[in-house]
């Protein structure tokens, strides 16, 4: 009992800790009511779809990702260092929400009129599929921002109800949808949609007294200061995203969509697990930025990325053993069994891209964010590189290529990161834990591949 006492103490001693092990749980409820929700219903759909609609699916979700990030121009991002040094200044944090839904509106119309532009002459999906896209990635964009403001004002609370109520709602409407016309994917996207627009009005309705419109002249300024600031991380923003959805590409166009289905289905799988991380470097992420020059922050910081690095070795472990023996017993994951040996790798792949989201502060205090767009392209190259290289091999040389690239990204991510200004990360132990995970994920890929 007295061990217990002592840890609530140096709990409650400790208002960073304390802070965010409350936001851990705000999120935990978001991510458990909300975005989980999205993962998990793959398997559902793996049942109910052809594994060619799943891999559709996938597609549908990258382009919404794409979608939301044309329609923020990377004001999301500027907004949240601007919040951090007007933190107490009510009336242009009211001004900086407004400014991010004003840009989701003027995006949202230039985009439809350039969509339907492409779609005359290009057609490779239907109009149907189209414009539920086009409205989905607005309605997601909408959420999005709300979220993200809710966040960065430490409104933890707030923006996870909110992002939960956004995802949730769609992915159950969208099945309810299923369950009551037909089993097709676009059944499935046109309850998603109506699921998300009720999200969009709660979300709306909530936000309605940060939201001011009115025009006032000399806030020009700060309008131009901000885009000036938020541009260059709608460049780094796109890279990230290409380069998180570049091998769907490559396996699309090299192999096929029943392939890139499979893929697809164990890479939303794989991200079961690491929910619980990001749930983690999620919470604590606004709180150790906002206070990163107090020795409390910097030190959490550290303990916060240490342990992540090594969940990450013991997940792949773990997980990968679990799924080898649930795949052929739940109906949803059986179409992945004769792949199961791709487990390690993607899941490796994920994960490393997951941990560079938390870290890196340095970039974005010293505006040096244009390393991060040079790394990210860097690390773009070499994955169409390699990948090219080993496209012999089929999915296996892709998933490799993936989990290799991704590792060493992000290992020179936090090295470049400490060279600009050093938070006391543990570089070494950073290149250790990483490298661990590498040889665990080709250790276990070759094991199942031989034993399948």
């Amino acid at each position: 009992m007295n061990i217990i006492s002592n840890i609530f103490n140096k709990i409650k001693q400790n208002p960073l800790l304390n802070k965010g092990l409350k936001d851990t749980f705000f999120y935990t409820l978001s991510i458990l009511l909300g975005r989980a929700l999205t993962i998990i219903v793959f398997p559902y759909l793996a049942i109910k779809l052809t594994i060619g609609e799943i891999a559709q699916y996938d597609l549908f979700l990258i382009g919404v990702s794409y979608i939301q990030l044309f329609l923020t121009l990377g004001v999301d991002s500027g907004v949240a260092i601007k919040i951090a040094e007007h933190k107490d200044n009510k009336e242009k944090l009211r001004f900086y929400f407004s400014m991010l839904f004003s840009i989701v509106a003027v995006m949202s119309v230039i985009l439809f009129l350039i969509s339907i532009s492409i779609f005359y002459f290009y057609r490779a999906y239907t109009l149907d599929f189209i414009m539920l896209l086009l409205i989905q990635g607005s309605l997601g964009a909408i959420q999005y921002v709300v979220f993200i403001y809710f966040k960065w004002l430490g409104e933890s609370k707030k923006a996870s109800i909110l992002s939960a109520i956004g995802y949730g709602i769609g992915v159950c409407t969208g099945v309810i949808f299923m369950y009551v016309f037909e089993n097709t994917l676009m059944c499935f996207l046109a309850g998603i949609v109506a699921g998300n627009i009720i999200g969009v009005l709660i979300n709306m309705i909530v936000a309605r007294s940060y939201i001011d419109f009115s025009f006032n002249k000399s806030l020009i300024p700060e309008a131009k200061s901000l885009l000036k600031l938020s541009i260059p991380f709608f460049y780094n923003s796109l890279l990230v995203q290409s380069y998180k959805a570049i091998d769907r590409f490559m396996i699309l166009f090299f192999l096929n969509q029943e392939i890139l289905g499979v893929y697809s289905l164990i890479i939303r799988v794989c991200q079961i697990p690491l929910m619980g991380g990001e749930v983690v470097l999620g919470a604590f992420q606004a709180i150790t930025f906002l206070n990163h020059k107090t020795k409390e922050a910097k030190k959490l910081y550290n303990k916060i990325l240490g342990v992540n690095f090594i969940l990450v070795n013991i997940i792949i472990v773990l997980f990968t053993i679990t799924l080898y023996f649930l795949s052929p017993i739940i109906e949803g994951l059986a179409v992945i069994e004769d792949y199961i040996y791709l487990v390690p790798l993607i899941l490796t792949n994920v994960a490393f891209i997951s941990l560079k989201t938390y870290g890196g502060f340095s970039y974005f205090i010293h505006s040096k964010t244009k390393y991060i767009a040079y790394i990210t392209f860097v690390s773009l190259v070499l994955y169409v590189s390699l990948a090219y290289l080993l496209s012999g091999f089929g999915i296996l040389g892709f998933s490799f290529s993936a989990a290799l690239i991704s590792i060493i990204s992000t290992c020179f991510f936090y090295f470049l990161s400490s060279k600009i200004e050093s938070f006391g990360e543990k570089i070494p132990r950073i290149f250790l834990l990483s490298t661990s995970s590498m040889l665990i994920s080709i250790a276990l890929t070759i094991i199942l591949y031989y034993y399948k």
